[in-house]
């Protein structure tokens, strides 16, 4: 997966949503060390108190200044900050404040100890050495926290004139390639830490693909039983009935049961191609095939299929095409399932004695399809996932009629793979209106125009 590649030197995911995740990640697992850090950093300034006495053979105010009046307090107030909710937006950068805080008050207090403090400069080196192995102190940290003790080690050589020029040079280098040691450490640990973060997001990832196959056939196992049913169910009837009472049938009847054999045959097939399509449409798979034409003729087409089982409810299926000659260029199959779906959904949830408008207009560029009930209409609720698949919305079917949780969701993911938009305005209680604008894939052409 290109988003989990890292980015060798800056150290970060190319994909900016899993830098995110990374970033959430790596606090979380950071904090405990972070605060077992500064315990220790607290026991081991503590420790050199009780060196200083004993090796200088006095109690050195200004020792005891930098390391109780100053050092010690800021990692405690850091120490409690890290237990605020807000300590993952500025941890990073307070506990590297930290870590500086501790190099220049140890190059301080070796220096005032100079020569007989040269153990701080040990002292030094366990800081650093620490704070970037153990407290996964992140690059960009480390880097500003190493460069600041450098510099400040030079500064106060410089200014305190302790030392001569060959030892500054010494130290230096001294501290230069300490902190470069560290900063490698660092670098490498958290590209080995990435590493192993970019495997563990794959592995959930696969995972989730996983699950949600297996939801994916626990479901289409579902609709299978459940749409399927009823046809298969009729289908056998009238086999039986030609098969049983054959030769008492007369040529018409047992036309007529044929006819019905094949109508519940065919209404399988579609069931089977539909979920068919909406695996290609999930896979990225699924092929347009445009063609020209009559927008106005095949939305008539349409109407007419569902002005009988409007009628059959007594609700009012009122059409309109806005130019009956408009030639446009798309899939006819697609327009044809967003169509029935929106139509089927208009009159399944509509209460007898109501209006649905089915209204076709356009320009040159874009189609807009516009279906309108009068119905219970939707919930927020309801519309925040109503294009999901398989989900049962609040309203049910007025006249106790099948519902498979897919109509909405193959009507997004058609006008998705068309390129278009679909929207729904809707009040509870109010009816809803979905309003579909789909690109025309060539300029739109009247007949006349032949």
């Amino acid at each position: 997966m290109a988003g989990l590649e890292i980015q060798p030197i800056l150290l970060t995911f190319k994909s900016k949503e899993l830098e995110r995740a990374y970033l959430a990640d790596h606090f979380v697992n950071s904090l405990k060390p972070m605060r077992i850090a500064m315990i220790l950093g607290l026991s081991l300034f503590a420790l050199f108190g009780i060196l200083d006495a004993f090796l200088l053979g006095e109690n050195n105010r200004a020792l005891n200044i930098i390391r109780y009046g100053i050092v010690c307090p800021y990692m405690i107030l850091i120490f409690i900050a890290s237990y605020s909710k807000n300590f993952k937006y500025y941890g990073q950068i307070l506990y590297s404040s930290t870590i500086i805080l501790a190099g220049a008050a140890t190059i301080q207090m070796a220096l005032i100890t100079y020569p007989k403090g040269g153990y701080h400069h040990t002292g030094l080196l366990l800081i650093i050495f620490f704070a970037y192995t153990f407290s996964r102190l992140r690059l960009p940290y480390a880097a500003v926290s190493s460069a600041a003790i450098v510099i400040l080690f030079l500064i106060n050589s410089i200014i305190s004139e302790k030392f001569t020029s060959e030892t500054t040079i010494v130290n230096t280098a001294f501290f230069l390639a300490s902190n470069l040691i560290g900063f490698f450490a660092c670098h490498t640990m958290e590209f080995l830490d990435r590493k192993d973060f970019s495997q563990r997001s794959l592995v959930t990832q696969s995972n989730k693909e996983l699950q949600q196959a297996n939801k994916f056939k626990t479901e289409l196992m579902g609709i299978v039983a459940h749409d399927l049913k009823n046809p298969l169910a009729a289908t056998l009837l009238n086999a039986q009935m030609v098969e049983l009472y054959g030769e008492r049938l007369s040529m018409d009847e047992i036309s007529e049961y044929t006819q019905k054999i094949q109508w519940e045959v065919n209404r399988m097939l579609e069931i089977v191609n539909l979920l068919i399509d909406i695996n290609k449409m999930e896979s990225g798979k699924y092929e347009m095939k445009p063609e020209e034409f009559l927008i106005g003729e095949f939305s008539h087409e349409i109407f007419d299929e569902y002005e009988q089982q409007a009628s059959s409810k007594s609700i009012n299926l009122n059409f309109e095409c806005k130019n009956e000659e408009m030639l446009v260029y798309l899939d006819r199959q697609a327009i044809g399932q967003i169509l029935d779906n929106l139509l089927s959904n208009a009159i399944k949830f509509s209460p007898p004695e109501k209006n649905v408008w089915f209204i076709i207009s356009g320009t040159d560029s874009t189609l807009q399809i516009l279906v309108r009930d009068e119905g219970p209409g939707f919930s927020q609720e309801d519309r925040e996932k109503m294009f999901e698949k398989y989900v049962q919305l609040s309203a049910k079917p007025t006249a106790g009629e099948d519902t498979s949780g897919l109509g909405l969701s193959i009507v997004k993911m058609l006008v998705d793979v068309m390129k278009g938009q679909i929207e729904c305005e809707s009040t509870l209680g109010s009816g809803a209106t979905f309003i579909v604008h789909l690109p025309i894939l060539k300029r739109v052409r009247s007949i006349s125009e032949f």
